[in-house]
This record gives C-alpha cells, structure tokens and sequence, in this order.
C-alpha cells in the first residue's frame, strides 16, 4: 500500500508541476508587440504612431529622399538577356526608368514606350539605357548622367538632355514590388507585404497614383515600418501577440518531460501484483523522473523570463536534459538488478542454514527429562545463534549437521537417554566447527 500512496503522489506532483508551468509560460509569453515606425513630421503617419503609442522616429530632412520609394510599373520584351520598355500606364510626371528587371539591364525605350506616357514631363535614365526612339516627343527631357552614352546623341535630335548632378536620391535599383494592393480611383490602398525584410519601407507612389490607405494587419514580422507622407488613413492592428521559437521549443520538450515522467511511472515501471501493492520503483529512479521534470521545467521558465538564448541552443540543452535523464534511468535500472541478484545470492547461501534453525526450533520440548532438554536447549541456541550465511565449502558440514538432528529427533523420539547425549555432543561439535570456520573464512 505504501508504493501505491508513492505512485499516486508522484503523478500528482508531475501534473501540478505541469499545470504551473503551463501558466507560468503562456503568462511570459504572450507579449503585446507594437510596431515600430519612422514618419515624417507633421503627417497622419506621426499622428497615428503618437496616437497609438507605438515607437516611433521622425525623418529629418536628409532622410527623406532615401526613404521616398515610388515604384513603376512597366510593359516590357526581354532579348537575348536584355530589357527594352514597350509600354507605360501610370501617371507619373516625373519617371525613373529602373537600371534592371527580372534581374536584366534595361538597356532601351521602343517607340510605342514613348507614345504611350500621357502624364510624362520628365524622364531619370539609368547609365545602362544606351538606345532611345530617335524622334521625341518636345514636352519629354531626358536627365541623364554626365557619363552616359546619350550625351552623344545627334545634333539634329530633337531631344531635350538634362544631366542629373546627385544621382544618391534617384533610385534605379528599387526591388520587386513585396506588396499586395487595391487601386481606389486616383488613389492606392495597400493591404498586405509579402515579403519578409525586417525594415518595410510603404511606397508613396505606385505608378504614379498616391498610397494613401495603409492596413497595419501584415505589420507583425517586421521590425521598423517607414510610413510615407500621403498616407492619410492607416486601418488594422498595430500590435499583435508573438510567441518566441524558444518559448516552442521549450513547451514542447516539457510537455515531452511530463509525458514521460507519467509514462515511466505508470507503465514502464510497475511490477503489480494481483493487489496491486507491490510495484518495482526503486529510489534513485524516482528521483530521477522528479529531478527531470524540475529541470526541464526550471530550464523552460529560465529561457522565457530571465535568459535569452538560441533556439539551436535551447533545443540542445534540452535534448542534453533528456539524455542525461534516460542514462541516470538506465544506471538506476542496472543498479536494481545487480541488487536483486545479491539479494538471490544471499538468500540461497542462507536457505541452507535457515532451514536447520528451523527444524530444530521446538526440539527441546520434546525431551521430558529435565537436565536432558537443558542440554539440547543449549544446542538449539548454539545454532540459533550461528552464522546464517554460508558458503561452498561449508556444504558438506551443513549437509552433515542436517543429518546430525535428523539422528538426534528419532533418539528424542525413542526416548533413548544416552543416544540422545552423544547426538548431542556429536552435533554441538560439528556446529562448532562449522561457525569456527565460517568465521575464519571471512
């Protein structure tokens, strides 16, 4: 019965451990994150994030034009590894034209590209465009780098080239378009970022129409958010409940630890009988399932609150745990058997002996003279109180001693008085000897 208090005490505590820490990690863990943004001052989007209170920076002056993305969108050919422009639909006034595409030089503008900007006033040119249409259209300047080969163009062109002196603020190398959008009329509403940068910059323009409506829903992946000048509405959620990949991995093995520690006691383990009161734990394995779980638990509750670390690292420490809990298992296993194997060993070397203290347990009752059951209490005491455990080489005394009292009880039983004393004096010897070598022997 007392295993069985044990048994039904430590799956207690294995679920009470399990049920604090539960709490204990979903409590730590579930963390309100605010975005961080960087805005302009005096737009909605400094408004917003004062509003809000999330973390903010404000752009200064020379920051802007870094951070002043305008994307294109443009109908284009690919030739032999090259980009040449075919088609534009926005509205832009000013247009950057991109150095590269698909990862390609743009390297031309056919005429229908020409024809097809109504909204054009100014073209930027990368140094890789080395061939535009030959008429122009006398409302376009070309701004192009002093090194570029359309400096050279005829001087019949009607062209208008302008150079452009601080190429630091024209961005011909913008990157795909990592957004989802509508367009609303004149205007663009961006509903989602599908890339995975940890800085997003929102573009104020998408082929030429203005962003000005901005849903905060995608805004949970990234670190910084720049909001542009025209955004003038700004929807969704700024913040949102993020689990660390620590806090996983570490739920998950301590889920594992308490599965096992359960496991290991109520299945591995028990050796029931049919009453279920004899069960096969020893000690130091019970020790063993405790000591893991606290560790795996205290590790667990360490890496949510007071230490930051790796997930590999984490998970490795909690692998190590694992490991060193599954050898302390098997040791504490090896150690039990080596017991029960002593305990086997000792009891055949006593089984021997034990059995001539018990057969001669009562002999003295049997004697009805006096002085005579004196003497072969003496006798009985004298193996009473011998060595129980014995060895080989004390077999062969044994075996004779056995049939020294089987001699002496039929003497007792034929109540012959002087058989009954030399019995007596015969095995009161061969105990002696036998204890004196016993002793001698250790």
């Amino acid at each position: 019965m007392k295993n069985k208090k044990q048994i039904i005490g430590l799956n207690l505590f294995i679920i009470v451990i399990a049920a604090v820490y539960a709490v204990l990690m979903i409590m730590g863990n579930v963390k309100v994150v605010k975005s961080s943004v960087a805005t302009v001052g005096g737009s909605y989007g400094e408004e917003y994030a004062i509003e809000n209170k999330l973390n903010q920076v404000v752009l200064s002056d020379s920051q802007l034009p870094y951070f002043d993305q305008r994307y294109e969108l443009f109908d284009y050919n690919v030739e032999n590894g090259e980009v040449v422009l075919e088609g534009y639909e926005g509205k832009s006034s000013d247009l950057v034209i991109p150095a590269v595409l698909e990862g390609k030089p743009v390297v031309g503008m056919s005429d229908d590209f020409i024809a097809s900007m109504k909204t054009v006033k100014n073209i930027y040119l990368p140094n890789s465009v080395k061939t535009i249409p030959e008429e122009a259209e006398k409302s376009l300047t070309l701004w192009v780098s002093e090194d570029s080969d359309l400096n050279d163009l005829p001087e019949e062109s009607e062209w208008k080239i302008e150079h452009y002196y601080d190429s630091d603020f024209i961005n011909f190398y913008l990157s795909e378009l990592l957004f989802n959008y509508n367009v609303n009329g004149e205007t663009i509403e961006i509903t989602k970022y599908t890339g995975n940068d940890s800085l997003v910059v929102i573009p104020a323009y998408i082929n030429g129409y203005p962003v000005t409506d901005v849903s905060m829903d995608f805004l949970g992946t990234a670190e910084i958010i720049v909001i542009p000048e025209t955004v003038n509405n700004i929807t969704g959620t700024s913040s949102k409940a993020l689990y660390s990949e620590v806090f996983l991995v570490e739920l998950i093995f301590t889920v594992m630890a308490f599965l096992i520690a359960l496991i290991t006691i109520d299945v591995l383990l028990p050796r029931y009988a049919k009453n279920l009161e004899e069960h096969f734990l020893t000690g130091s394995q019970m020790i063993s399932v405790v000591v893991y779980v606290l560790a795996q638990t205290g590790f667990g509750i360490a890496t949510t609150y007071f230490i930051i670390l790796p997930v590999f690292l984490a998970l490795i420490i909690s692998v190590v745990i694992l490991v060193v809990f599954i050898a302390s298992m098997m040791l504490a296993g090896t150690g039990r058997k080596q017991a029960i194997e002593v305990e086997k060993r000792v009891a055949e070397k006593t089984s021997k002996m034990k059995a001539i203290k018990d057969s001669c347990k009562n002999l003295a009752g049997d004697v009805r003279d006096a002085q005579l059951r004196k003497e072969v209490q003496r006798l009985v005491d004298e193996i009473r109180f011998s060595d129980a455990v014995s060895r080989d080489d004390l077999e062969e005394m044994e075996n004779e001693i056995e049939k020294a009292i089987a001699e002496l009880k039929n003497s007792i039983a034929s109540e012959n008085t002087e058989e009954i004393k030399k019995q007596i004096e015969l095995t009161m010897k061969m105990v002696k000897e036998r204890n004196l070598k016993c002793k001698s022997g250790k």
